[in-house]
């Protein structure tokens, strides 16, 4: 999968959150849901949710990765972003047994994140706005412009695993070609 938006099912995680995926709140707020994933075994529905309003000519905006449980919130963590008003784009979201792996672009660079569901959270900068990445099987790759070199970590645990070359990368189906 090449850093696609992610997508999932608005209608079954509307259903899931017993809310609609987008609303202006009570307080002039858009509340929106940017992603989601249903852990099918458990139940748990991992999801960022977004608000944002104008407040005196400044785009108030804040994102944060949720886990509820049967309508009980379990996790809150705010996503990292160098300033929110330039947007949070999820590329992947899915569960991994008991982790929630998520990958997003920011105003300046691409990050991987893993929560697990005891809370625990582990983020990494994988690249710089621009840089291609991937997932394959279970590993992240991302393409290193500078050094020339295609970084690769596992998931869920985000353990770094050895660096590969253009043609190693080629070879091992993690880099499309230059042409």
């Amino acid at each position: 999968m090449w850093q696609d938006e992610a997508k999932f099912d608005e209608h079954t995680i509307a259903k899931s959150l017993a809310r609609p995926i987008h609303f202006i709140d009570d307080k002039g707020y858009n509340d929106s849901v940017w992603a989601a994933a249903t852990h099918l075994e458990f139940g748990w529905i991992g999801w960022v949710h977004c608000r944002e309003k104008l407040v005196q000519n400044w785009l108030y905006t804040v994102y944060i990765l949720k886990v509820t449980h049967h309508d009980k919130l379990m996790i809150q963590w705010p996503v990292k972003t160098y300033n929110p008003a330039f947007g949070c784009v999820v590329g992947y979201l899915k569960w991994h047994d008991d982790v929630l792996s998520i990958v997003y672009t920011e105003k300046h660079l691409i990050y991987a994140c893993t929560l697990q569901v005891s809370g625990e959270v582990r983020l990494i900068e994988i690249g710089k706005l621009g840089d291609e990445w991937g997932i394959y099987g279970n590993v992240l790759a991302c393409w290193d412009r500078g050094k020339a070199q295609v970084r690769r970590y596992m998931l869920p645990n985000l353990e770094f695993l050895p660096a590969l070359n253009e043609s190693e990368a080629i070879q091992n189906n993690l880099l499309r070609p230059i042409e």
